[in-house]
């Protein structure tokens, strides 16, 4: 009874305007799924602002950096990826999806993982088996209904996104050697394989080529083809670390590419030997403040997640060949898990100065060849990368290692330097650390029979200097070749007309912004707090999550870096986006994105993903059962597709000298598979505090430009979407549409025409809208958290058993309602969960403002404000 005391207490005083409803003690929270197969037409149908079916006028096409239909009008996409076995369902739930999707807004279709082996079915898979067959072989059936899926979202207003290379695996079918070696999704090899190069073109060929019966056209002619992904989250670049410990036969096509483009440039090798000195500087004192180990591993920590597990002691090293001064700490007996950075060796506490230069240098060695990653980065949420993230390939011989980055917006007292020992076995020494301020270019020296002549100049290394340059320089052209085979194919021989980009800009650091800004449009992707998993990739019985609120955290959380990657001229979505359940926050996502989205005037954001039909939350990454997710749609719609959340008027402009590209990209030395670069770093001018929300972000590469510069042009004005992390809250205040998304419990918050004062409550979230429908009417959305049933939370709140029975759960908000309504009469329903009227909800009209209070009693997350 005690916790039910603050709520009784809260709604014997509601003050604005409304007289508090007698009511039963509410249930902490109610069955509330939201039926995948519904389509009808109630209070949160916003269908009507996404006219079907699609014909020639509505074609997809680029005008003045934007996505544009053939009448000239924006087109602007909230979409959702649909993959694996969902994009070969039977045809009446093929009806179901697409009628459902319309209704919520939905006018995208992102469709993934159709050629995934451990998907069944899939495009190749054959009587019960992968059909993996050089010719690429699809299967008439699969592709029957997957042409038919394609014909429903044409029907229902719903453009289609289709992703070439997905997780399509090089088998020893298909003339691969050693594929156990390579990785596992097919990635990395992509890019510069020749036998790889041609599957991708034959596969592209034959879903592009094919004629859908069900259209008359082939995909490459018809209007439902919005966007062509080449390959997904896929980097050379990013991942060349990964290709260093490859079987020759993959080493060797770079290595042979490699000695041809620098034999090309320096012509001979005493050439090369010259341009690859190294230039000093003189630097700062060393900041890490244990650096031999003289006092243990004082200073130093030590990380283990999940089953992973190492021993690290401090060791003599004295007497043992080019042994560094002083003692080493022997990190042993490693039992590692599938995920890297499950294992890693800090040294803590470090504060770095924004801009500033740093170098690290140390000596290392192993019991065997093997990778380790070194990264500076924050130690605390959201561990974002602070210039440094590299890999190093260490021997059984001391060696020292030397490299420098550039400070990209580091955390005051709450950096570290790691090296991360997951992903490799072998015993790890590691001595004589530095982290000092200052730092010139690195050189690099040949060693004895390496040279032009003979080709044998072994792979570089992402650096600071003109070796590490070269290496990113020539990285870059062979991604350049590959798009532009694949764009030849694609564009020139098919004459595919929808806008086509490679991957995603993050995937690659510098080096692949730089190959997507010679695409059509730039793709980003992102999640807040991603599951890690100590075993097997994503299992489902056993994850781990942050579970804290994004509209707690400094820096934009996740939408820093997509509102970074943004390219001059191009359009930007933002193809996969989620916040995963279980986490107990994921209700502040949808409002939160799209509004972001619409002041940085974005074109498509794509939820991460439709979930197989069902009354439950089946797994982390589904938005389609999840009402916290789902359920906000249509107020999405109202701020984004319609416009009423507007840009920014101000701009930052960040002028990159395009042919820079691959020193700048050696000077961050963060160009990791998932590169998360500060390329505003690259230039001399900072930030301006706050700019970020008060300016539009993008990046532009200049072919005349001298060096990097930093623009701010406009003037900032005030605007409808505010973010105040101190006081965790997040509101909009648009004509048509208004939020008040954070901890909210015991507060009164306005957002424009929405006033609300919030009950106390056990977690004090709550994420609240009010936005137009198409009808005239208001659709208020509010909800605390959703979640399946009988979920059983560790003490951390970070996993929890029994994650993925149902039905979904929803726990609701009590609070009291204030909406500015110039109408002359009102009245409010409470809506059950097809958004259809259930019952009336006691409210008051006086003064041109309507007042009533809600109550987890509604069991709803949505009210109809009508005439």
């Amino acid at each position: 009874m005690k916790a039910l005391l603050p709520l009784l207490a809260f709604s014997m005083t509601l003050t604005l305007g409304c007289q508090a409803r007698a009511q039963a003690p509410a249930e902490p929270s109610f069955a509330f799924p939201l039926p995948w197969d519904d389509a009808a037409k109630t209070a949160v149908d916003v269908s009507a602002w996404n006219p079907a079916p699609l014909t020639e006028k509505n074609r997809v096409g680029l005008k003045n950096g934007k996505f544009v239909d053939a009448t000239g009008k924006r087109v602007r996409f909230i979409g959702m990826n649909v993959g694996a076995s969902l994009c070969f369902v039977d045809h009446k739930t093929a009806e179901k999806i697409a009628a459902h999707l319309h209704k919520f807004g939905v006018n995208l279709v992102r469709l993934h993982h159709m050629d995934a082996p451990w998907s069944q079915p899939n495009l190749f898979y054959k009587n019960g088996s992968y059909n993996k067959p050089t010719d690429i072989t699809f299967d008439k059936d699969n592709l029957e209904k997957l042409d038919y899926l394609i014909s429903q979202f044409k029907k229902h207003g719903i453009y289609v996104n289709l992703n070439l290379h997905v997780t399509r695996q090089w088998g020893s079918e298909d003339g691969f050697p050693d594929t156990d070696k390579i990785h596992q999704e097919g990635k990395i090899v992509s890019y510069f394989e020749p036998k790889a190069i041609e599957l991708q073109k034959k596969y592209a060929r034959q879903l592009l080529g094919h004629k859908n019966p069900y259209l008359n056209a082939r995909y490459a002619d018809d209007p439902v083809l919005a966007l062509v992904e080449i390959t997904n989250e896929d980097s050379l670049i990013g991942g060349i670390g990964e290709v260093a410990s490859y079987p020759e036969h993959y080493k060797s096509i770079l290595g042979k590419g490699w000695n041809a483009f620098l034999k090309q440039k320096y012509s001979t090798t005493a050439a090369l030997t010259a341009a690859w000195k190294g230039g000093g500087a003189t630097l700062g004192p060393n900041l890490i403040p244990n650096p031999r180990f003289a006092s243990n591993a004082d200073g130093w920590s030590k990380e283990a997640q999940g089953e992973a597990s190492y021993d690290a002691s401090v060791v003599s090293v004295a007497g043992q060949t080019n042994a560094p001064e002083g003692r080493a700490v022997l990190l042993s007996n490693l039992k590692t898990d599938k995920t890297d950075w499950h294992l890693q060796y800090h040294a803590v506490g470090l504060d770095l100065k924004r801009g500033e230069r740093y170098t690290v240098t140390f000596a290392a060695k192993s019991s065997g060849p093997r990778g380790l990653g070194v990264n500076t980065r924050f130690d605390r949420a959201p561990w974002s990368f602070v210039g440094l993230d590299k890999t190093v390939a260490l021997t059984p011989e001391w060696k020292r290692y030397s490299m420098t980055f550039t400070a990209s917006d580091p955390d005051p007292n709450h950096t570290r330097l790691s090296f991360v020992l997951g992903g490799a076995q072998g015993d790890v020494y590691l001595a004589d650390v530095r982290l000092s301020e200052g730092g010139g270019t690195e050189g690099r020296t040949l060693e004895p029979g390496q040279s032009l002549d003979a080709g044998t100049i072994p792979f570089g290394e992402i650096g600071d200097g003109p070796a590490g340059a070269d290496w990113v320089a020539y990285l870059i052209g062979v991604e350049k070749s590959f798009t532009d085979q694949l764009s030849a194919v694609i564009k020139s021989e098919l004459k595919v007309r929808a806008p086509v980009t490679c991957s995603q800009g993050s995937y690659g650091g510098l080096g692949g912004l730089l190959r997507e800004s010679r695409m059509d449009w730039i793709d980003m992707h992102s999640y807040w707090q991603h599951p890690s998993f100590p075993g097997n990739p994503f299992d489902l019985n056993d994850y781990q999550i942050e579970n804290t609120p994004m509209v707690s955290a400094k820096g934009l959380g996740a939408l820093l870096g997509l509102t970074r990657h943004r390219v001059k001229g191009k359009p930007h979505t933002i193809s996969e986006y989620d916040h995963p359940a279980p986490s107990e926050w994921a209700a502040e996502m949808v409002p939160m994105i799209f509004a972001h989205a619409a002041r940085q005037d974005w074109d498509g954001i794509d939820l991460f993903a439709f979930g197989e039909p069902s009354d439950k939350i089946t797994s982390f990454f589904d938005s389609s059962n999840h009402p916290g997710k789902l359920g906000f749609l249509p107020a999405a719609a109202a701020m984004f597709l319609q416009g009423d959340v507007p840009p920014l008027n101000a701009t930052m402009t960040l002028t990159l000298p395009a042919a820079q590209v691959p020193a700048l990209a050696g000077k961050s030395s963060s160009s990791g598979f998932h590169g998360t670069s500060d390329f505003w770093g690259a230039s001399e001018s900072p930030v301006p505090p706050g700019a970020y929300e008060t300016h539009r972000v993008e990046v532009a590469f200049s072919p005349t430009a001298s060096k990097p510069t930093l623009t701010l042009s406009g003037t900032p004005a005030p605007h409808p979407v505010s973010w105040n992390p101190d006081a965790s809250l997040f509101t909009v205040a648009g004509k048509n549409s208004q939020a008040i998304v954070g901890l909210v419990g015991g507060k009164s918050v306005t957002a424009g025409i929405l006033s609300a004062r919030f009950a106390p409550s056990q977690r004090n979230f709550a994420a609240m809208t009010l936005s137009i429908t198409p009808s005239g009417s208001r659709l208020l959305t509010v909800i605390d958290k959703a979640e399946n049933p009988g979920l059983v939370w560790n003490a951390t709140r970070k996993s929890a058993t029994s994650s993925w029975s149902g039905p979904v759960q929803v726990w609701g908000v009590a609070a009291s309602v204030t909406v500015a309504w110039p109408e002359k009469s009102a009245q409010v329903w409470i809506l059950d969960n097809t958004g259809k009227r259930m019952k009336k909800l006691g409210a008051k009209l006086v003064g041109g403002k309507l007042s009533f209070a809600i109550s987890p009693a509604d069991k709803t997350i949505w009210y109809e404000l009508a005439r």
